[in-house]
């Protein structure tokens, strides 16, 4: 007869002698004789997590591969298999066709088996230390995998929320009624306890309100605080010393420190619902979604609870007062507070509390037991037939960077911050910052150039043409279905070294046709927008734009293939600060879109241009870039910007034309010939393409499939 015997340290068979059947009885008096109970193997586990994850596979009855391995090799199918866990041994009795028998649930057997174990596996393990590290680790594993748990920070945020509330307006309403004693015509005008608390703050006496000449940021207009310098001048309230100003002003501080930190624990709440409950938070809002979660003590119990209870949730006194003396009973709780049924009129409020209710309740329901985690947002994963696709896509975009003359390279897929800081505009902020246990500032790649152009400096590399295909990873909003992610891959090739600059621009126009003209079976037809740096800046100079503002003002720009005109002017005026009457003189200039050589002809009747050098030479080299690229897909665009700084002169994007969805460029570059220089000190004319390969892989998937 042999024991299954599971221990911290591995699994163990322990030899029985002197039995013949798997009687209760007959094991019990056995086991009482130590020098009975044999080691017949042990298999220890080869560290805490292999111990962690067997043990948590034993409590719930399963059997592992790593156990069932051990029974097969060492465990007789003539022999009886004790085991003390009834589930256990019904899945190796079904599974292994041993035959498993369950151990007495008396303590005999197991105190002469405890006895005896140290003794027997002293040499193979030392169980007292194992069993210390497995009892911490498997105590880690249940905190922090247990799905009861998730919501216990819902919990405890909206109770805290709560009482913050509560601290917030007795602070404000004892500031409110001291400082009445001094100014009680400023009491009866605002209402606001943070705009009060941020007045007291700054402002402190009334007399002070003569020497303020705005107070926009703490939310009082021209026109309030006006009347308030009046008032101020009449006041009938009391003097206030020093001291006790300073008392009001720490006072003061405290609510807008507890307003603002009530702002960041909602922000976190609403985190938190996104993660743990994102339908209930969709239908009721984040706070009375978690309201809701910490009255009913957890989601799961919510879950559990039928739509008539989520209903009264919260007015369980009243429900019991009415029931109590048979009057009528309520018809709402919390959900009062929902939109819905605040919104409904008084006599429909209870038929739309029942209606949320039942809503509610689904929601919980889904929240709670609902479908497994997806994958990040703004990540999507690929199947097996998507990879081949993705392959052959990928050997495609080599074989005519090679036809090119690239070379491949391959840079890390993170780089020192201070590497990627400064170089793309306002798209810095878009980067992901990382930190090793070194405390060096490391950041993921934005893009492939400027890691090439950092590889150029490190290995002093005067003249390459190069192609590199890998993954970059930007912090944006993404939009899966117009192509938008934060991780991706780009497809770039470049030509870094001097030469003629019009050659070097023209071959990377050629490649990017004839990429693009041999996916246009799948991706459709396309059309590629030119337009010059240098003469973007001196059109923005040409309508009055201050050279401070040309890098924002060329982000916004640069979003006129996602917003319209109108949008993109508001956001020039309300949010870059630029003067309405030159975002007026700017339109006419960059709203052209038509061939190269009309477009050329259009910018040299503009004197500013012609007048200057620079802008000269750039409608020189754009003149002839159309000639040297003599394609029906190509278009001046003055209104194309591209963001980042790093960009000199020519820049160029790829869209496609009557595109069903709106996908924004598939490909895009241009000329940087100060980029490398940043790193090395020394020039290195640059020009380049990129391709964003996700875009073009979603059209191809979705054709193939078609």
């Amino acid at each position: 007869m042999l024991l299954l015997c599971e221990t911290a340290g591995g699994f163990g068979l322990l030899k029985l002698r002197g039995t013949r059947a798997a009687v209760p009885a007959e094991v019990e008096d056995l086991a009482l004789g130590a020098e009975n109970i044999s080691l017949r193997k042990f298999k220890a586990f080869e560290d805490i997590g292999v111990a962690t994850k067997e043990i948590v596979a034993l409590q719930s009855g399963a059997l592992s591969k790593r156990l069932r391995k051990f029974l097969l090799n060492h465990a007789k199918p003539d022999s009886v298999l004790l085991v003390s866990d009834k589930t256990l041994a019904a899945n190796i009795k079904q599974e292994l066709q041993l035959n498993v028998a369950v151990a007495p649930s008396c303590s005999a057997l197991g105190r002469a088996v405890r006895e005896r174990l140290h003794a027997l596996l002293q040499d193979k393990v030392d169980l007292h230390q194992q069993s210390i590290a497995l009892s911490h680790s498997i105590a880690r594993y249940k905190i922090q995998y247990s799905p009861d748990k998730l919501d216990v920070s819902v919990l405890h945020g909206v109770g805290l929320l709560e009482d913050l509330d509560n601290e917030t307006n007795n602070l404000a309403m004892n500031l409110k009624e001291w400082y009445g004693f001094h100014f009680p015509e400023f009491v009866k005008r605002v209402s606001d306890n943070l705009v009060f608390a941020e007045f007291v703050l700054h402002v402190g006496l009334r007399s002070n309100l003569q020497n303020v000449s705005s107070l926009e940021h703490i939310n009082i207009d021209e026109r309030l605080l006006q009347e308030l310098k009046v008032l101020a001048e009449s006041s009938m309230g009391s003097e206030l010393s020093l001291a006790d100003i300073e008392c009001l002003k720490e006072v003061s501080n405290r609510v807008v420190s507890l307003f603002q930190y009530k702002m960041q624990l909602a922000e976190y709440l609403h985190a938190r619902m996104q993660k743990i409950a994102p339908n209930l938070a969709h239908l009721l809002g984040d706070l009375l979604g978690a309201k809701l979660i910490a009255h009913s003590g957890g989601l799961l119990n919510l879950a559990k609870q039928p739509a008539s209870t989520v209903q009264l949730l919260g007015a369980e006194k009243a429900l019991f007062r009415a029931l109590k003396s048979r009057s009528n009973t309520p018809k709402y709780g919390m959900l009062y507070h929902a939109k819905l049924v605040a919104q409904a009129s008084t006599k429909l409020k209870g038929k739309m509390a029942r209606i949320v209710a039942n809503k509610a309740a689904l929601c919980a329901r889904a929240d709670a037991c609902g479908a497994p985690e997806e994958c990040a947002k703004g990540t999507v994963d690929f199947h097996p037939h998507e990879m081949q696709l993705r392959s052959c896509v990928l050997r495609d975009v080599e074989d005519v960077f090679r036809l090119f003359g690239g070379q491949a390279i391959d840079t890390p897929v993170f780089e020192l911050k201070k590497v990627l800081t400064g170089k793309y505009g306002e798209d810095s902020k878009l980067i992901y910052d990382l930190k090793d246990q070194g405390g060096e500032m490391l950041s993921l790649r934005y893009d492939l150039t400027v890691p090439f152009a950092r590889y150029c400096a490190t290995h002093a590399v005067e003249k390459i043409r190069r192609y590199q295909i890998g993954k970059v990873y930007r912090r944006d909003e993404p939009q899966v279905a117009k192509g938008r992610f934060r991780e991706f891959y780009q497809c770039d090739f470049d030509i870094a070294g001097p030469g003629d600059a019009l050659t070097a621009d023209a071959e990377i126009l050629r490649l990017l046709i004839f990429l693009l003209e041999r996916m246009q079976r799948f991706v459709g037809d396309f059309c590629v927008r030119v337009n010059h740096r240098v003469l973007l800046e001196a059109l923005f100079a040409q309508a009055g734009v201050e050279p401070a503002q040309f890098q924002p003002v060329a982000s916004s720009i640069d979003k006129l293939d996602k917003l319209s005109w109108k949008e993109v002017a508001e956001e020039l005026t309300c949010v870059k600060g630029v003067a309405a009457e030159v975002v007026e003189a700017l339109r006419p200039l960059i709203l052209v879109k038509e061939p190269v050589s009309n477009v050329c002809a259009r910018l040299r009747q503009i004197s500013s241009l012609v007048s200057d050098d620079a802008c000269r030479a750039a409608l020189d080299h754009m003149q002839q870039l159309g000639e040297c690229v003599p394609s029906a897909r190509l278009h001046f665009d003055c209104s194309l910007a591209r963001g980042l700084d790093y960009y000199t002169g020519l820049i160029f994007e790829a869209e496609l034309v009557h595109s069903e969805t709106r996908l924004g460029s598939i490909a895009a570059g241009g000329r940087y010939d100060q980029l490398i220089g940043q790193f090395s000190g020394r020039a290195v004319p640059a020009v380049g393409v990129s391709l964003g390969l996700e875009r073009i892989f979603r059209l191809l998937n979705e054709r193939v499939g078609q």
